[in-house]
This record gives structure tokens, C-alpha cells and sequence, in this order.
């Protein structure tokens, strides 16, 4: 390896966590919040054991250029042995001593899952391994494997469980496997079947400190505020919407489609979700042109595009400089457009897709993120907060959740959802004593769509 040349570049915290997967044989959780450099102490720690590459590195498809980049900035003497793949046949280039792939191009085709002379690869990274968390997909089946026959392997991620302790087995296998049993025998310890929905699911955690010492003997955990005591701080506001501020045509969308609930099967939740959205479609607009007149950066978040395409059609009404990232966008654009959110002074707002925009990117340039909708998995929106607090950042950060009052709407719903998932997650993460994130109430500023609404400090 070449561990003396990059050791002046760790942090202490980055250190600690090449330290503490090297006394593990170099299979390790590195589970730190997100924005911590786990990408760099992974390529470092991995460093430690070049003699048994290529290495793979298994991301997801949007983070893949980025991988590239970080071995360019941090170990450019391997910049050129560096494979990262693209669409296409994907052909293997045997002088290539890092191999970055996507979880499809993996998934999909055997002939990467072992290395270009057809060995077992010996030493594997896997990027936001939540990816595996459902343990009978395609995706987990085939990449798990990998995991298990290599010597070193180290998963990556800031949100490992999302929603319960049965989403933990498949890391848990991919590291040890003689330790954690079956799917069956795990859940049937550690999981609550919930048969409410008619189909039988695992839920929420049982035994929570046990599963958090098995977790911590092969996971490092920290959080941002005890790595980087220099970061400032991150604010939740709670923006309330009024009823009578929302388009009224959605309350009576709303009231029918509860009245044909009573005679139709299965959940009306995504009917509501989707409805929710376009009720407030014109009032998150109203807000986001309020937020520029404080003439600085920000970043808006949504699900559906219905609401991006509202913040979009009122930014370009105004002339004001943005870009935009959603699923329908490629690797090498999304990466062009986060580099102009970040250097380009005319570029004032970035709007942002959840789960498409949530990882891999740094938005430091803005100091207010706006989460003009709700999402049903806390770590995904933990995830998108932490595009813009994170490393890098040198102001306090501003989180505004956009909530319609009341119970009519799905927002209220998916709070009282993302509390209750919070505190299961944090339980197995933290211990039983740690507070989930979305926990008791978020500060709540009252919200006027008449251009008198709170704003920033």
C-alpha cells in the first residue's frame, strides 16, 4: 500500500475508521454520517491490501463518474489503471487495477462479478449497501456473494437500515454470515411480522440492543457533529400549510377518492401522496420565489415531478438561473450541473429530485435546503439533507419542511411515519437511548403565500 504518502491527508476521524476495519481483516461496516470522507478512507484502507487487487467498487449508477473523480483527486498515481464503467458491452480491461460498476451492470452481467482473469475478486467496496437491504432481490442475491467470497470487503453506507431491523441481514451476511443465521431465524428474532396489510411483512426491530451490539462489532458509527466539531449547525423548521391556502379543486379530489376507497382493494396512500403533491404545487412555488430575495443559494427537494416542474416554471418565469437533477438524468450531466450549482454565481437554485439527487453530490454552495414534499423512508430524507450539511460547509445550515395542516392531506400521516420508523432505526444504530431524528416536534414558523412569509436568517 501506500499509506505513508496519504496519511498527512486523513482527518483523525478517517484515521480511526482505516484503523478500526484493519483489526476487522478489513471487512467492515463503515456506517458514518453522511459527508464524512467515507469514500477516501475506503480507497485508503483498501490501499492497505493492493497486493491482493484489482479492486471492485459496486456503487450506484449516478455515483459512478464520481468514484472516478475521488481516485483522480486523492490517489491520482492510479488514475490511469482506474476502469470505470459505462453502458455498453462493458468489457474488462485487464491492466485495470480499480474497477468501478454500477449495482445493474453488476447484477446483470456474471462476467463482472469476477475479475478479468475469471479469479474471485479478493478486495470489494460496496457503496450505499443499503442497496441490498431486500434480501431475495436479484440485485442482493447476486452481489452478496461477491462479498462473501472476498478476502477484504468493505460496505459504505450513511443510512444502512432505512426502516427496520430485517433490512440489516443482508449486510450482516454479506460480512458475516456464520453470524447471523438465516433471513427466517434473524427476523424471527429480531422483526415483527405485521399481517395488517393482508400480505405478511417484516416491520420495526425486537431485541434492539442485542441487534445494536452484534451491528457494532463489525460496524464504525459516527455522527458529524462529534467528527467535525467545526460544522455548523442543522436547523429543521416545519413551514405549515393552511388548508385554505391549497388549490380547493384537491380537497374535492381528495373526498371522493376516500369515498370510492370504501370499494376498492389495497392501499389509497400513493393516490393521496400524489394528490398531496399537487396541492401544494403552487404554494411551494410562492415560498421558493420569497426565498430569493435573500439573494443566496439554496436547494429545493420533491418527489413527484409535478412539483419540480412547478418550482422549474416559476424560476424560468423570473429569469432566475437554476439547474435541475431528477432520474432522467445522466451521469456526466448531473455531474456538470451540480459543478454549477457550486461555482457559478448566477446559479441560484438547485432543484433537486429525492432519492435521484440524494447521494453521492455535495451542495455546500447553498445554505437552505426545501423539502417541498415528504418521503415514507427517513434515510432518505436524512440523505438529501446531507447533500448540503455535510464537510465543506462553513455556514449554519436551514431545513424547511413544507407541511399541509390537518389531516385531510398524507403529510401529517408521514410524519407520524417517519418518527416512529426514526426511533426503530435509530435503536438499532445508536442504542436504545438515542433520539430518532424526526422525533417530537419540528419548530414550526407559520407560512403566508401573500409575500410576507418567514424567511432565512
Amino acid at each position: 500500500g501506500h499509506f505513508p504518502e496519504v496519511r498527512r491527508q486523513l482527518r483523525d476521524s478517517q484515521l480511526e475508521a482505516v484503523q478500526f476495519a484493519l483489526a476487522r481483516g478489513g471487512r467492515a461496516l463503515l456506517a458514518d454520517e453522511m459527508g464524512l470522507g467515507k469514500t477516501f478512507t475506503s480507497l485508503v484502507l483498501m490501499q492497505q491490501f493492493s497486493e491482493e487487487w484489482p479492486l471492485l467498487v459496486v456503487a450506484p449508477k449516478s455515483v459512478v463518474l464520481n468514484w472516478r473523480a475521488e481516485v483522480e483527486k486523492w490517489l491520482p498515481h492510479l488514475a490511469g489503471e482506474t476502469q470505470a464503467l459505462s453502458e455498453g458491452p462493458c468489457r474488462l480491461d485487464p491492466r485495470a487495477v480499480i474497477v468501478v460498476a454500477s449495482y445493474d451492470q453488476v447484477t446483470r452481467k456474471p462476467h463482472l462479478q469476477v475479475r478479468a482473469d475469471g479469479k474471485p475478486y479478493e478486495t470489494v467496496i460496496i457503496d450505499e449497501a443499503h442497496y441490498l437491504k431486500a434480501p431475495d432481490t436479484a440485485r442482493a442475491s447476486q452481489i452478496r456473494p461477491i462479498c462473501q467470497r472476498a478476502r477484504r470487503c468493505v460496505l459504505l453506507s450513511g443510512t444502512p437500515v432505512l426502516n427496520g431491523a430485517a433490512e440489516a441481514w443482508s449486510l450482516l451476511a454479506a460480512l458475516v454470515p456464520q453470524r447471523c443465521g438465516s433471513f427466517a431465524d434473524f427476523c424471527g428474532r429480531y422483526s415483527e411480522l405485521d399481517v395488517s396489510t393482508g400480505e405478511p411483512r417484516q416491520v420495526g426491530v425486537r431485541h434492539p440492543q442485542e441487534l445494536h451490539l452484534l451491528m457494532k462489532s463489525l460496524m464504525l458509527r459516527r455522527r458529524k457533529h462529534s467528527v467535525l466539531p467545526q460544522l455548523q449547525t442543522k436547523t429543521r423548521i416545519q413551514k405549515s400549510i393552511r388548508l385554505d391556502q391549497v388549490d380547493q379543486r384537491y380537497l374535492r379530489e381528495i373526498a371522493s377518492l376516500r369515498q370510492r376507497s370504501t370499494r376498492m382493494t389495497g392501499s389509497i396512500a400513493p393516490q393521496l401522496y400524489s394528490i398531496t403533491a399537487k396541492a401544494k404545487a403552487a404554494v411551494v412555488a410562492d415560498y421558493v420565489e420569497s426565498l430569493l430575495q435573500a439573494e443566496e443559494k439554496f436547494v429545493v427537494f420533491a418527489h413527484h415531478h409535478k412539483l419540480l416542474d412547478a418550482v422549474q416554471r416559476r424560476l424560468k418565469a423570473l429569469g432566475t438561473g437554476h439547474v435541475r437533477v431528477d432520474g432522467k438524468v445522466g451521469q456526466e450531466a448531473r455531474h456538470n450541473l451540480v459543478a454549477r450549482f457550486q461555482g457559478d454565481p448566477e446559479v441560484r437554485v438547485a432543484i433537486m429530485a429525492i432519492t435521484a439527487a440524494g447521494q453521492g453530490i455535495s451542495l455546500t454552495a447553498g445554505r437552505v435546503a426545501v423539502f417541498a414534499e415528504l418521503h415514507w423512508v427517513p434515510g432518505k430524507l436524512l440523505q438529501a439533507e446531507d447533500r448540503v450539511h455535510r464537510a465543506g460547509q462553513n455556514r449554519s445550515v436551514e431545513i424547511h419542511y413544507l407541511v399541509i395542516e390537518g389531516n385531510v392531506f398524507l403529510d401529517q400521516k408521514l410524519l407520524g411515519l417517519l418518527k416512529k420508523k426514526g426511533g426503530f432505526v435509530d435503536s438499532i444504530m445508536e442504542g436504545e437511548e438515542a433520539e430518532a431524528p424526526f422525533s417530537g416536534s419540528l419548530p414550526s414558523r407559520p407560512f403566508r403565500s401573500d409575500g410576507q412569509m418567514t424567511r432565512p436568517r
